[in-house]
């Protein structure tokens, strides 16, 4: 029996039983395993024009699971889309990091937050929370706008704190984070979207 010092001067093991040292071998291997499975994770760049196809394979691969997993079962699919989608307003960022850009609003709740969950991301602004900052809410019935705190964060109208909801006017600022928002709405008095019959 002969116990031997490993290669890199780590470990000692029986070179009777072992070719090699079985500790280094065996850390070798979880780190090869380790690095395929993240290759296989890696986040590839597509072009425009193949993500229709990408999107298929998706599809046909998510229909191929449920096929094989659930079948007999019911599944429910839940669209993205929510009643109409017309734009009822939008919010420009006058200053901070997205200054220039617009926001659409639709009918309903407008989430507003940094989370790609969110309705309205606003992803360069960190001091913005992440989930639902705050709501704009659209209601089609009153056609009025309407602006709802989120928990736990600060929210401004026009600089006064948004301490609970409030009608949200053409032309009101809203500073959320490090950003100030300008709100114009779309649907007003006398101006909105004709119902479909």
């Amino acid at each position: 029996m002969g116990i031997i010092r490993c290669e890199k001067g780590l470990h000692f093991y029986d070179n009777v039983k072992y070719d090699k040292c079985p500790y280094c071998e065996q850390r070798k291997q979880q780190i090869q395993k380790n690095t395929y499975i993240m290759q296989e994770q890696k986040t590839v760049a597509v072009q425009a024009e193949k993500l229709s196809e990408l999107e298929e394979y998706i599809c046909r691969q998510e229909k191929e699971k449920i096929e094989a997993n659930d079948y007999g079962r019911t599944i429910g699919y839940y669209s993205p889309v929510r009643g109409n989608d017309y734009v009822t307003g939008w919010l420009v960022c006058v200053k901070g990091p997205e200054k220039g850009r617009d926001y659409r609003l639709h009918h309903g709740f407008n989430r507003l937050g940094r989370s790609m969950d969110m309705d309205v991301i606003f992803s360069e602004d960190r001091s913005i929370s992440r989930d639902t900052h705050c709501s704009v809410v659209y209601d089609g019935k009153s056609n009025h706008f309407y602006i709802v705190p989120g928990k736990g964060t600060l929210t401004y109208v026009n600089q006064e704190l948004l301490e609970k909801q409030r009608v949200l006017r053409s032309g009101d600022r809203l500073y959320i984070g490090d950003s100030i928002f300008e709100f114009i709405a779309y649907c007003r008095e006398g101006h909105t979207w004709e119902e479909e019959e």
